[in-house]
């Protein structure tokens, strides 16, 4: 009797393990994703950024070279396209003047 109550429970515990394996398995994707890339093309935002303003003409120069750096790895990017200096309207001569964004 106690053989039988022993299997019992042992087949019931096997059930659980296998209920168990089953709900939490992932189910299987039926349908099958495709993904065709026939063309793209990314146009580069055109930015500018002015010279960082210095008191001396040193702190000028480290600004300018600071500048230089950010334009260039913008542009490496290939998401920016710098513009030349020469290109803007305003011109920025002191620090707590906000720029004018649509020039």
């Amino acid at each position: 009797m106690q053989r039988k109550l022993w299997r019992r429970r042992q087949l019931a515990l096997l059930f659980a393990a296998f209920l168990v394996l089953v709900v939490q398995a992932p189910p299987r994707a039926l349908a099958q994703l495709e993904i065709d890339i026939t063309q793209g093309t990314i146009e580069p935002m055109p930015v500018a950024i002015y010279d960082f303003l210095g008191k001396t003409e040193e702190a000028s120069q480290f600004g300018r070279d600071i500048t230089s750096v950010i334009n260039d790895d913008l542009e490496r990017s290939g998401l920016f396209q710098p513009l030349e200096k020469e290109a803007f309207i305003e011109k920025i001569t002191r620090f707590n003047k906000a720029p004018r964004f649509g020039d």
